[in-house]
């Protein structure tokens, strides 16, 4: 791997833990709707990658939610703070994650997020190509 992608991988691994940390215990009830607040986001730097840029998102997910089919112009890193969120991938289940779990959606891959009766609250941290849309969804067959 180049030295830039561990440079990457340690920025974000220091922004998640900050940002873990500093995140509010639960809410006694669950969710009721979809909530995505941008925590951060920054370009990168012309030194490690001067067409990209970081977005470190809070997710809250209802329970029982599908989330539509969609990919994003870079990839996508996650961590499951409660609750459970099996992801789903190219028409695929992949992974069913619990508290604790982290996981990755390749670049430009559709996928999807489906919670069961909990919901879940995620951190997502994505490199993107500068200037593209956050998310592409996917027209329904």
């Amino acid at each position: 791997m180049s030295q830039s992608w561990h440079v990457m991988r340690g920025i974000g691994i220091t922004l998640l833990l900050s940002l873990l940390a500093c995140q509010a215990p639960r809410a006694s009830e669950p969710p009721s709707e979809v909530k995505i607040e941008n925590l951060l986001a920054k370009e990168l730097s012309e030194h490690i990658a001067s067409d990209r840029e970081v977005f470190i998102s809070y997710v809250e997910l209802p329970p029982n939610t599908t989330l539509p089919r969609h990919w994003h112009p870079g990839e996508e890193f996650y961590y499951v703070i409660d609750g459970v969120v099996t992801a789903e991938l190219d028409g695929k289940r992949t992974s069913v994650d619990r508290a604790g779990a982290a996981g990755h959606i390749p670049l430009k891959m559709v996928h999807t997020a489906i919670t069961g009766s909990e919901g879940a609250r995620l951190v997502v941290f994505r490199v993107h190509e500068m200037g593209q849309p956050h998310r592409n969804v996917v027209e329904q067959e």
